[in-house]
Parts: structure tokens; C-alpha cells; sequence
């Protein structure tokens, strides 16, 4: 949806900022911390396993020429899904990993 939103702005993104913009997004599933940090100024931060494997992830985006890629953490959700196709990939291994993750990509269909 947002894909097609930008497209319809594409005209005036190109004539106003000279491109249009574009976004590469992954998805992993597991166990993270939240915590909430400060005294004056509170922010929430996310930490844990599950959001460096997303960010590796997400490297891998313009590799794959994909704007998204979800692991196969999440293909037991989104195959359940009758609006959704999922494509196998590729396997690999990411760094600082000694399994290989499955990469999917999702379609709408």
C-alpha cells in the first residue's frame, strides 16, 4: 500500500525534491527487551537478538532487489494468510550467525 502511495506521488516528489523515495523494510520474529530509559528525557529502547537479525535482514533488501524480506520466523503467520504469497529466497548465512536463515519475500495477491 505505502509502494503504491509513493507512486502516486512520484510525480511531485521528482519535481519538488528531484527523486522519488523509496524504503527496504525485513521482518523477524522472537524475543526482544524494552526498556524504558532516562530521567528527564524518557525514551523507549529495543534490544535483543531479533532486531540485529531484522537489521541484517534488511541489508540484504537491495542484494535480493526486494523491498521486503521476512525470515522464515514469520512464513507459519503470513502462509496462513489467503491475501498473501510467500517466495522462497534464498538461505543464508548472516554475520556474527552460525545458522543460515530462510529468506521469503511477501506478495499481495
Amino acid at each position: 500500500a505505502f509502494k503504491n502511495y509513493l507512486q502516486t506521488k512520484k510525480k511531485k516528489y521528482e519535481e519538488q525534491f528531484g527523486l522519488v523515495p523509496e524504503f527496504k523494510a525485513a521482518l523477524h520474529f522472537g524475543k526482544i527487551t524494552v526498556v524504558e530509559v532516562g530521567d528527564i528525557k524518557r525514551e523507549i529502547a529495543y534490544h535483543g537478538d531479533t532486531i540485529n537479525i531484522a537489521s541484517r535482514i534488511q541489508t540484504l533488501c537491495k542484494t535480493y532487489n526486494q523491498n521486503l524480506l521476512i525470515s522464515e520466523s514469520l512464513t507459519d503467520v503470513v502462509s496462513k494468510s489467503d491475501k498473501h504469497k510467500l517466495t522462497f529466497i534464498d538461505d543464508v548465512l548472516l554475520k556474527g550467525k552460525t545458522e543460515k536463515v530462510k529468506l521469503y519475500t511477501v506478495e499481495k495477491i
